[in-house]
């Protein structure tokens, strides 16, 4: 078997016993670069401990106690042009409102010096 090998062997181009040769010592450091590599470190991870505090629950109504600043503002907001010169001789109920609403708010901003 070996002897036919061997014949095999010699019969062959020149070019394709080079590449042969080559293949095999390819493989050949292939196989013991694999056998040497060396052994990776097993690293041992420690599981996080987070410290937690606890209590013991009552079931009851709550409701949240929320201390808020803020502004009020209209919802709707107009303005009376004419195109003409003159006077305003009447107005809505609704209009009215607003308007004393507008100057109260006004007055608190003077008042409590809020600029925006």
């Amino acid at each position: 078997m070996i002897n036919r090998i061997k014949i095999l062997f010699l019969e062959l181009k020149r070019s394709t016993k080079s590449m042969l040769i080559l293949l095999g010592i390819t493989s050949m450091v292939i196989f013991y670069l694999s056998a040497t590599k060396p052994e990776p470190e097993l690293l041992v991870m420690e599981e996080k401990v987070w410290p937690v505090s606890a209590q013991i629950i009552k079931y009851a109504d709550v409701q949240p106690q929320l201390k808020l600043f803020g502004e009020i503002l209209s919802s709707r907001r107009s303005e009376l042009r004419a195109f003409v010169g003159g006077q305003v001789t009447q107005v809505s109920d609704n209009f009215k409102l607003l308007t004393i609403l507008s100057i109260e708010m006004m007055w608190l901003k003077k008042r409590l010096n809020l600029r925006y």
